[in-house]
């Protein structure tokens, strides 16, 4: 038995515990501002400071600014990434679909030629190629003619290094790249089990091009070693030396997509002593139309889960989104749904919003705005509906941000239409169409493109997702929880639904993580500094010097070398990403960056064992 005098100690023990656990759970309460918006900024620069493309009579009257020649169609999809890339490069563009008037540019020759072979008559435009190429200037063939036109085109054959052309089409196993290519290292993209048989989804059928000796190649097509030699393995990604220059070519439609801004930036890498150039150095995670504050599809809810839609956003998916984010230093932007569906009268929930904007304000997270919906009002009307909800639940938390699946003229009505989505300076989305993946969409707002849906994995996204990222040092992957909300079949379920997104994120996407988690507000002012500024570099022994303007206090720029590591440098930081691979913070308008050689040598590693 418990004597009194015990009984009266436990008591006490378990009050003073009480009262502990309680208390802390009040002053954490009270101490959470949740209706503040630490990330959002205002003040932000416009599109009026934006760095812009030069008209072609000032790019070849400064003899001083460099250019690339676009060799394509305006229609072409290459085009579309080419353009991007030079954008967002600095580099300005010379469009041509006919080299003819090649003599005029004598005086100013340019940076690079990029050849879309499938948009002009190769043949025709084969001898001008090669008279550049001749002059010293390096040459992209974003993709490769018919098979047919290679074989009877002996000066295309000499500028690519083609020895032979075994066979018109082979199918090959699966598709090798080599390290040092692309950040990430090497990968190798071939279904060994029959899971890794839904991932496949390259075109495995291509030419079959062998080059000869004065070539390197980054990319084969694999083959059976018992019957093939690897060395004679089919070439998707090659560099071949041709007379005083470098000759590039891709066997495949990888300038298609965004996969060709990190392969271009990878081939002019290797036609020079290092590479400087600009990105965002921002990687967010996007939860889109969570939560939903509405309980407008609560018989569907308790049919799965036996239980209401607040229950189950709190209860089940939100300790799961928190683990993955936890697990993996993943920095959230969460677009808050206020209703989807406009057409019933159900009103969204006080208590819900204030409980998730505590949850988030702990979680590190940013809340945005989601302008999804259904029928019965305008983006605007929308927009002014919500915003007459936030005024009557008194909060005072300013949104930045805003998500749609589609680009749309609503959306463009509703951003320039007074009192509708004020304060938003951040527009996220899924399908863009035509617009670039990074942008200003309107003067003052920025469209911050979805790279990658992280239910969605397979070795051609894998490919895009680590080439977005050499490139532009950006990515923006999308958790979209409307089809957790409004189900449409079993797949679409929680669990189901959750398993593939964490094992995705898990095993695949957190290997790109190089560089800094950001929310979107975050990573939009460091956006509209990478949009911005333009700069001027140049190399005199050991010391590059690197003149920026225009960009604030968020510039970053991706440094490559080969075989040299950062010894000094002044007027920024730097960190090393991997071999060879720095990613610099840029604080002062003029940067000196002194190198010296590694003493680790880059040795040629045996691939696919």
């Amino acid at each position: 038995m418990i004597s009194r005098r015990n009984f009266f100690v436990i008591f006490l023990m378990m009050c003073v515990l009480l009262f502990m656990f309680q208390f802390s759970q009040i002053v954490k309460q009270n101490s959470n501002q949740y209706d503040t918006n630490e990330y959002h900024v205002s003040n932000l620069p416009s599109k009026e400071y934006s760095w812009k493309l030069k008209s072609e009579e000032e790019m070849l009257s400064d003899l001083d600014s460099r250019y690339v020649i676009f060799l394509g169609t305006d229609e072409s999809t290459v085009r579309d990434t080419v353009m991007q890339w030079c954008t967002y490069t600095k580099r300005n563009v010379l469009e041509r679909d006919d080299l003819s008037e090649i003599d005029s540019l004598q005086e100013h020759l340019p940076e690079l030629l990029l050849v879309d072979s499938k948009s002009v008559d190769i043949d025709e435009q084969i001898f001008n190629v090669k008279e550049l190429a001749e002059k010293g200037v390096p040459v992209i063939f974003c993709n490769l003619p018919d098979v047919n036109q290679v074989k009877q085109n002996q000066v295309l054959q000499a500028l690519l290094g083609i020895e032979e052309i075994r066979e018109d089409k082979t199918i090959v196993d699966g598709l090798y790249l080599f390290s040092g290519f692309l950040l990430g290292g090497e990968a190798i993209y071939k279904a060994n089990t029959v899971e890794e048989q839904k991932l496949q989804d390259f075109d495995l059928v291509m030419p079959w091009y062998i080059c000869g000796s004065g070539s390197k190649t980054y990319m084969v097509g694999l083959k059976n070693e018992q019957f093939v030699k690897r060395d004679e393995f089919p070439r998707v990604l090659w560099r071949n030396h041709y007379d005083n220059t470098m000759i590039f070519a891709m066997n495949g439609d990888f300038c298609d997509s965004l996969t060709g801004m990190g392969i271009l930036d990878a081939f002019v890498f290797e036609c020079n002593d290092y590479m400087l150039y600009p990105v965002v150095n921002a990687q967010g995670t996007l939860i889109a139309d969570y939560p939903t504050l509405a309980k407008e599809n609560s018989n569907i809810m308790k049919a799965i889960y036996s239980r209401e839609n607040d229950a189950v956003m709190r209860d089940i998916m939100w300790p799961s989104i928190l683990s993955m984010a936890s697990k993996n230093d993943i920095k959230m932007t969460c677009y808050i749904q206020t209703k989807y569906n406009y057409t019933n009268d159900v009103k969204p929930s006080d208590d819900q919003l204030v409980f998730f904007l505590q949850q988030m304000k702990e979680a590190n997270a940013e809340a945005g705005r989601s302008m999804n919906y259904y029928g019965g009002v305008t983006m605007s009307e929308k927009a002014k509906q919500d915003d007459s909800f936030y005024q009557n639940a008194n909060y005072a938390y300013q949104f930045g941000t805003a998500y749609v699946n589609n680009i749309s003229d609503d959306l463009k009505w509703a951003l320039n239409e007074k009192n509708a989505l004020e304060g938003i300076h951040t527009i996220s989305c899924y399908r863009r169409e035509k617009e670039p993946i990074l942008s200003y969409y309107t003067d003052d707002v920025t469209l911050l493109g979805v790279t990658e849906v992280a239910r969605e994995y397979s070795f051609t996204k894998d490919l895009r997702y680590r080439s977005t990222v050499t490139a532009l040092g950006y990515s923006n992957l999308l958790i979209d929880l409307h089809r957790v909300m409004w189900p449409t079949s079993n797949k679409d379920h929680w669990q189901i639904y959750f398993d593939d997104v964490i094992s995705n994120v898990d095993t695949f996407y957190s290997k790109y993580m190089f560089f800094d988690q950001t929310t979107m507000s975050s990573a939009d002012e460091r956006a509209r500094a990478f949009l911005n500024l333009s700069y001027r570099e140049e190399r005199e022994g050991n010391e590059i010097r690197l003149q920026v303007e225009n960009a604030g206090e968020n510039a970053y720029f991706m440094f490559r070398t080969h075989g040299e590591q950062i010894k000094q440098i002044t007027g920024g930081s730097f960190t090393a990403l991997g071999d060879d691979m720095y990613l610099l913070h840029v604080t002062d308008t003029d940067v000196k960056i002194e190198t010296e050689t590694s003493e680790s040598v880059w040795q040629y590693k045996e691939p696919f064992k």
